[in-house]
């Protein structure tokens, strides 16, 4: 299966990783930093907190699941960024 990961390099973003992986899936991983994501992925660099629509439109373009692992890092000051995000 072809999947996306977003927020793949946070805390269950790089379980999510390592589980597609080792399922033998195809995976696309969205992150700030890719360099952090281990080797036998594609990776998109991206920064959802601004997100580019032709760069996320692109990693996901031919996916089977989108899986979004994206959350706040302080909810109180960041849950606007959550939803912003997810709502495209």
């Amino acid at each position: 299966m072809k999947l996306t990961i977003v927020a793949a390099t946070g805390g269950i973003g790089r379980h999510l990783v390592e589980q597609a992986v080792a399922g033998g899936h195809d995976v696309t991983a969205v992150a700030r930093r890719p360099r952090e994501l281990p080797g036998g992925v594609r990776t998109v660099a991206a920064d959802l907190t601004r997100p580019d629509m032709r760069t996320l439109a692109a990693a996901v373009r031919g996916a089977d699941a989108v899986l979004s692992a994206l959350g706040p890092r302080n909810p109180r000051a960041d849950a606007g960024i959550t939803s912003r995000s997810c709502r495209h």
